[in-house]
């Protein structure tokens, strides 16, 4: 009979805890950090309001940054449906057929050369300055993950593997769906959290380039009336909206590929 471990439960409540306790510790020591800094080298409002001054901009302007957080947040999420529903789709037709992929690999490389700034105004006479033309913008710069780490999990299946399925009499679609994406899981789900991140940089561009609502709107108008405690504010509620978007997707992460390690 096994000896009963009372501290058990406590080492694992503190294990799952600290994972966010520590997080936490660190936002508050770099707020004191900020606020030390800030008043101790007496930095001009206009330059780095302290973390005071950004919180009561927050609490001030919540209806504002609220409206516009949310906007921010629904196009992020699309956009990262769509790149990552569109870059799977690409990297199982190039990745089961090896003609294809010598004649649209190439073309899907150069799309990444081209500086996605510079087709802003393209986008902007096509689809005008609304909600279109920041997905267009933001689809085409998380696609490229998603196709290229999916690609690299199914080209990456054990040979061995392979030869055993094949030895089965399995159908190329059966090794595909049985073997191939089975393994190449890691690498989808890693393509996945990659094209959200890159997703939230997209929107933010494309509001700040084709802006008439979102917090890259609130930071362009905020900027040019100096007031820069409102776009501190607003540029953190992004970092704090991509991260949360992280973190449900490592959750995600963790159920799916629960064998890995450290998972």
């Amino acid at each position: 009979m096994r000896p009963r471990v009372p501290w058990r439960p406590c080492a694992d409540v503190w294990r799952r805890s600290g994972a966010v306790l520590m997080p936490v510790a660190v936002f508050l020591l770099i707020g004191a950090a900020w606020s030390f800094l800030t008043n101790a080298f007496e930095v001009s409002p206009l330059l780095l309001p302290g973390p005071v001054a950004v919180l009561h901009t927050m609490i001030e302007e919540r209806q504002v940054l609220v409206e516009a957080a949310v906007s921010t947040m629904s196009e992020i999420l699309l956009a990262t449906v769509i790149a990552i529903v569109a870059g799977f789709a690409t990297a199982v037709v190039i990745g089961t057929s090896r003609l294809v992929r010598r004649a649209v690999f190439p073309y899907i490389l150069a799309t990444q050369v081209l500086p996605k700034v510079a087709l802003a105004p393209i986008l902007i006479a096509w689809f005008g300055i609304g909600m279109e033309s920041r997905l267009v913008l933001a689809f085409l710069i998380s696609y490229f993950p998603m196709v290229i780490n999916t690609l690299a999990g199914l080209l990456g299946t054990s040979e061995g593997v392979l030869r055993y399925a094949h030895s089965l009499a399995a159908s190329e679609w059966q090794i595909l769906i049985k073997v191939r994406l089975p393994a190449a899981t890691p690498s989808i789900v890693g393509g996945i959290k990659i094209t959200a991140g890159v997703a939230v940089i997209g929107i933010v561009v494309g509001e700040f380039v084709a802006s008439d609502r979102g917090l890259g709107k609130v930071i362009i108008d905020s900027s040019a009336s100096l007031d820069t405690s409102l776009t501190v504010a607003a540029t953190l509620i992004i970092g704090v909206l991509g991260l949360l978007l992280l973190g449900a997707l490592e959750v995600v992460e963790k159920r799916i590929v629960y064998w890995q390690p450290g998972r």
